[in-house]
């Protein structure tokens, strides 16, 4: 209802200002830290339009990613070339 707001969308941390952690787990791999860092953040389905991202393979977050449904992860291109750490 914002005159010239295109598209918003919901993030769980200030983009380029704070990160939240937790917990990760891979399956089939014994430490994560073997794959490298992440930064973790939630965010809302309309997320990478917002900001103009776009999705190369896969898919982005959508309305079906839901607490109780498989989960979903968005990787950069980058991050998903690089080998797991011996």
């Amino acid at each position: 209802a914002v005159p010239g707001v295109v598209h918003a969308a919901k993030r769980l941390t200030m983009p380029f200002w704070s990160t939240w952690n937790m917990g990760l787990s891979v399956p089939g791999v014994d430490s994560v830290e073997r794959i490298g860092s992440f930064e973790l953040n939630a965010v809302s389905p309309d997320y990478f339009n917002t900001m103009s991202t776009r999705i190369v393979l896969g898919r982005g977050i959508t309305e079906a990613d839901v607490n109780g449904a498989p989960r979903a992860m968005v990787v950069n291109p980058g991050r998903a070339r690089m080998p797991l750490r011996a």
